[in-house]
């Protein structure tokens, strides 16, 4: 499927289900589209605006949706996106990763910077999550945190990050963990 058979944009940058079993993508410049239950379908923001480079869909432990962008956070709501606002000024404000983290915040990788968002607390930096580039982050199945910058992986803790090795495959893009395989690591050299 792509633009021609009415997806919001060609580039599609990430699926998600939601709670209800609606299948969504992220695009690249025209925001979310709903694929199924009823095709193509096209979220807006409150004023009926679309657009964004957009990255991760998230759902929390509550069942939200999230959905993060070159222009920060926004909350998802049937066919609604509200933007809840960017993390940092320029790059930082670029949310490229995001993960459930300890105390009900959402754990927020951005092209610059690590951030927590709470709604009671806003944004804010985490120690040692500074001067990072292109983060990407996951909640692994044993409940760990990982981060991914720089050519290095970290492990998230409540009280910052602990560096596990260094990376030499390139730009981490995206993580996943799988039960037979563990870590899997997509970087601008391949596969890992």
């Amino acid at each position: 499927f792509n633009s021609a058979d009415g997806l919001a944009s060609d580039t599609v940058t990430w699926l998600a289900p939601d709670a209800a079993g609606v299948l969504w993508a992220t695009t690249a410049g025209a925001d979310l589209s709903q694929l199924w239950p009823s095709g193509f379908s096209h979220a807006v923001d409150k004023s009926g605006l679309r657009g964004g480079f957009h990255y991760p869909l998230h759902r929390d432990a509550k069942g939200q949706i999230w959905s993060v962008s070159n222009v920060g956070l926004s909350r998802i709501n049937g066919l609604v996106s509200t933007r809840v606002g960017a993390p940092g000024n320029a790059q930082a404000g670029a949310v490229l990763g995001i993960a459930d983290a300890p105390e009900g915040r959402l754990l927020l990788g951005t092209r610059r910077k690590l951030f927590s968002y709470k709604s009671s607390e806003g944004f804010r930096p985490i120690v040692g999550g500074a001067n990072l580039d292109a983060v990407t982050v996951l909640r692994r199945g044993d409940g760990s945190i990982v981060v991914a910058s720089d050519r290095r992986l970290w492990r998230y803790s409540g009280a910052g990050l602990v560096l596990l090795a260094e990376l030499p495959i390139g730009v981490v893009h995206s993580l996943f963990d799988d039960a037979q395989l563990g870590l899997l690591i997509a970087a601008s050299r391949g596969a890992f």
